[in-house]
């Protein structure tokens, strides 16, 4: 008997784990269509006390327009997807967080939605399928996060009804706490023994993480970062300024890698332990600030 409900076991356990993922959907009808589907009513029984043709003609059509404008809204928030568009947010405590979005619906050719965190809410409006915009996650507690919690909603097309759904976005939002040390730079020091950096211009197959960005906004052309051997100056980023200093030099550390990382310089990470690791890549430089943050402020906390 068990072999038998073994395979109707495991549909079961797929389909619930299908339902769990499922972005459920809620539809409740605006004031406005509660004011439409009223007219409706009063047509409806204006039509079985007179029986006039006409009148049934229009009592149907308007009920007609309810229904349908129900199924469209409803499909029009299924249809929306939105996903972050950076894999990762860096900021200091004492800032504002915006975390990007953006918004696609490849079945429709307008974006009509209100998006609402707990911070703010946000309305994004296109006329065409896809957009981007900024998300306000407003002032976080030092931590690292890794899911935000958003509700979308919309009344598209006819505004007779607000359908609504949850999203969870997947990002790491990194925020180191604010340090006075900062102005001080004190946890940091130079070494003339990294390469220097000089500008190419960007062909087809290079590594994207070293296209300059920045030159790319002034000029309109992709230019890579590229090595070319002379002796330059390098920042070695000391870690015992953390045992030193406490919440400040943490801030101070972090703050320096954020710097780092916006301006695609390379650095030396001087453990505790007095070894030397060198940083030339983003995401090695994103996942110690992470270990930093985690480590040493859960220890605080």
């Amino acid at each position: 008997m068990r072999v038998m409900l073994k395979p109707f076991q495991k549909l079961s356990l797929r389909l619930q784990s299908q339902l769990d993922n499922f972005e459920k959907i809620y539809i409740i009808p605006t004031k406005f269509g509660i004011a439409f589907f009223s007219v409706n009513f009063i047509s409806f029984i204006i039509a079985l006390a007179f029986g006039h043709q006409f009148s049934y003609i229009f009592s149907i059509s308007l009920l007609v327009i309810f229904v349908t404008s129900a199924m469209i809204t409803n499909q029009y928030m299924k249809n929306i997807l939105v996903k972050t568009t950076q894999s990762f947010v860096i900021s200091s405590s004492s800032d504002d967080v915006f975390l990007p979005i953006s918004l696609e619906n490849h079945e429709e050719e307008v974006v009509d939605i209100n998006i609402i965190s707990v911070e703010k809410n946000i309305e994004v409006q296109s006329n065409h399928p896809s957009c981007e915009s900024q998300m306000p996650l407003g002032k976080k507690s030092v931590g690292v996060y890794e899911t935000h919690k958003l509700k979308m909603n919309s009344t598209y097309p006819l505004f007779l009804f607000k359908a609504w759904k949850s999203v969870d976005l997947k990002a790491s939002v990194v925020i180191y706490p604010k340090s006075s040390l900062v102005q001080r730079n004190e946890g940091s020091t130079t070494n003339d023994s990294i390469n220097e950096i000089e500008h190419i211009k960007y062909r087809v197959g290079d590594n994207l993480s070293k296209v300059d960005w920045k030159i790319y906004a002034r000029k309109g052309e992709l230019f890579s970062k590229v090595d070319i051997g002379n002796n330059a100056q390098v920042f070695i980023i000391d870690e015992s300024i953390i045992l030193k200093y406490g919440d400040d030099g943490l801030g101070l550390v972090c703050h320096l890698i954020h710097e780092h990382i916006k301006k695609g310089h390379a650095f030396i990470f001087k453990t505790i332990h007095n070894k030397d690791v060198n940083y030339t890549k983003t995401l090695p430089m994103v996942n110690l600030l992470k270990d930093l943050v985690k480590r040493n402020y859960d220890q605080n906390t």
